[in-house]
């Protein structure tokens, strides 16, 4: 493969060799390079794009199946390089424009640099959409780090990823920094006074004295969904210990929670279970099949 022309018609939209002859790229022409990457992330614009029609299109069950949804998955990624590489969109151009001035300000004296780049920037909003695609998403990029959580907490995976699930909203309602990148925060956890790492304020809903207002809170913010898990189980041997070691017993597990005060809302230990319980019954259901 020349370095000077990147072949990324011949696959298809992402994959690790994609990104590999990029890096490598990088090394001997910047410019090619953010081109190249200006390409692939116009081209994940486009496929979410995609995936947000479908979702929001009728679904039949009975035509639906794995076979035809990974059919339809490859399709869609393959339709969206292809519409991307007509230019339609623009969104290349920019991306790649704005590449070029990160990546060389002597181009322009009078410019002032940005604080962050916007290679992590668009990398981190593009994970965490994709976690929010679907339930299913959601659970099958997060099972290794809630196995983990599990194994340290004597507790079924399943419980943890409910709770996960329950305090960011199937991760659509995660918490992001200011410049719009993701936390990783999915449990909901605040930063006190003893919490040394990163924090962002946001505005959020608590019950005070049986009524739901509107407080500005602090919480705490990764650099991962890994460490996110961690400091989650680390939080629950320290200051929620009842809840430990509950097994697959979801009443337990949440009724602990609510007790120790882990949220204000009334409703949470039902609202766990149920999300618990979901998850168990799929989780019973694919393990049949």
């Amino acid at each position: 493969m020349q370095l000077n022309a990147f072949p990324v018609e011949q696959h298809f939209v992402i994959n690790g060799q994609d990104l590999g002859a990029i890096k490598a790229l990088a090394k001997h022409d910047r410019k090619a390079a953010n081109k190249a990457v200006a390409q692939q992330f116009e081209a994940l614009f486009v496929a979410m794009l995609l995936k947000s029609m479908r979702q929001a299109s009728p679904q039949f069950d009975e035509l639906r199946s794995h076979s035809t949804e990974l059919f339809r998955q490859i399709h869609d990624q393959q339709l969206s390089y292809h519409l991307g590489k007509q230019r339609s969109l623009g969104l290349a151009k920019m991306i790649n424009q704005q590449l070029n001035r990160l990546s060389s300000p002597q181009e322009s004296p009078h410019q002032v640099k940005p604080s962050a780049s916007i290679y992590p920037t668009i990398a981190a909003k593009t994970a965490a959409a994709d976690i929010a695609q679907s339930p299913q998403h959601f659970v099958s990029h997060l099972w290794q780090p809630a196995t983990t959580a599990a194994r340290r907490l004597g507790v079924a995976e399943h419980l943890i990823l409910a709770q996960a699930a329950l305090e960011s909203g199937w991760g659509k309602r995660l918490i992001s920094r200011e410049d719009g990148t993701n936390s990783h925060n999915l449990f909901g956890v605040k930063a006190g006074e003893d919490w040394q790492g990163d924090t962002v304020d946001i505005v959020t809903s608590e019950y005070v004295d049986g009524r739901l207002q509107k407080r500005r809170e602090r919480f705490r913010s990764y650099d991962s969904y890994q460490a996110a898990f961690d400091d989650y189980a680390s939080l629950l041997l320290r200051r929620f210990k009842a809840a430990t070691y509950s097994g697959n017993d979801s009443q337990r597990f949440a009724q602990a929670l609510q007790a120790d005060g882990y949220a204000t809302d009334p409703r949470y230990a039902d609202k766990l279970m149920q999300i618990a319980e979901q998850l168990r019954q799929q989780w019973h259901h694919d393990k049949q099949g």
